[in-house]
């Protein structure tokens, strides 16, 4: 069975909190927010703190 998480930050920036769900380590999928790894558009694109 693969195991999922499901995760929420929140940016003072924006002012949001966002929930998302991965397969990967919570603190691998962290560090791909932070390194940000994923596409412009995406809301862990926009919060940059």
């Amino acid at each position: 069975m693969v195991k999922s998480f499901v995760y929420i930050l929140y940016s003072t920036k924006l002012d949001r909190f966002y929930t998302g769900i991965t397969t990967l380590l919570v603190e691998e999928r962290f560090e791909n927010h932070l390194q940000k790894r994923f596409g412009k558009l995406n809301f862990t694109q926009k919060a940059d703190d």
